[in-house]
């Protein structure tokens, strides 16, 4: 497989990530707590005082589901269940195969067993850490496979989980879901884990807003661009006026000079000097009409 083709997987896995995490907070109930990155998990829903923790993985290259590929992310919930029995996590892998009918996928302990089996050099840490220690009977009764949608799918679901929210159906794949999306993004990179908890009602307020912040947003940058002219147009007066008085044809001593036109008749003596009462009232012409002859 070309680099180019696996880094459009590796992206692909990322949004598929994003949009299923959006599908957890929208369909959360109003009193769970959902971290984005968690601790733990890629998603960690959170609901009195239990955690549902669950890994994304996203296989568009595998033309057919092995166990062994999900060895590494299975061998890690094993690993934080062992250390962390006194916890109320559940474990979910929701992980993406094309042949793969989207569907709860039961696992056995022989299965479980197999992982610890393995003779990956890459899995060996985890192994020997868990071999012989790990109850897998407590660890199957917290753990669940379940192989998810393709990408379309669970954009599709993220999509009706919006409209349902009582969002305009046409403004929800060009305005509504993509704002959504940048707050998980944003979410994901944040430092802090508490900045990257959200819940449903705080996650509808944000991508709802977007409306009236876009138009908030061209209002202001309507205002700036107005400001930058009038600022221009000030600024050239202020020059002009500045090179008037530099040469020396500049009459600041006369009511309102600002408002004269006092540059044709010192070009170069071409023009016959116009009295004052002339020219008191004469507008202010630019520069490109005064040398057009």
């Amino acid at each position: 497989m070309s680099p180019t083709r696996t880094a459009d997987f590796t992206i692909q896995g990322f949004l598929y990530q994003f949009n299923k995490t959006l599908v957890e907070i929208l369909s959360s109930s109003g009193n769970s707590t959902i971290t984005v990155e968690g601790p733990v998990e890629d998603i960690e829903v959170a609901s009195d005082g239990k955690v549902n923790a669950i890994q994304c993985k996203y296989h568009e290259a595998k033309s057919q589901f092995n166990l062994s590929a999900i060895y590494k992310p299975l061998l890690q919930m094993m690993e934080h269940f062992h250390g962390n029995q006194n916890l109320s996590f559940r474990y979910k892998l929701f992980a993406y195969f094309p042949n793969e009918t989207p569907a709860e996928r039961p696992v056995t302990l022989q299965e479980l067993q197999g992982a610890l089996d393995s003779k990956s050099k890459t899995l060996q840490k985890h192994i020997k850490l868990l071999k012989g220690q790990i109850d897998l009977q407590k660890f199957l009764a917290r753990f669940s496979l379940e192989f998810g949608g393709s990408y379309q799918a669970v954009f599709d679901q993220v999509r009706m989980a919006l409209e349902s929210c009582g969002f305009d159906k046409d403004e929800v794949p060009i305005l509504i879901y993509p704002n959504a999306l940048h707050l998980v993004s944003q979410y994901s990179i944040a430092h802090d884990v508490a900045k990257r908890r959200v819940t449903s009602i705080t996650m509808l307020l944000e991508a709802g807003r977007a409306e009236v912040r876009d138009l908030v947003d061209a209002q202001n940058a309507q205002l700036i661009s107005e400001n930058a002219v009038t600022a221009a147009l000030v600024e050239y007066q202020v020059a002009r006026l500045q090179l008037l008085l530099d040469v020396g044809v500049l009459d600041t001593d006369a009511p309102q000079f600002w408002l004269k036109d006092h540059l044709p008749d010192a070009v170069l003596g071409s023009r016959p000097r116009r009295g004052q009462a002339e020219t008191a009232n004469q507008p202010v012409v630019p520069p490109d009409q005064f040398f057009k002859d």
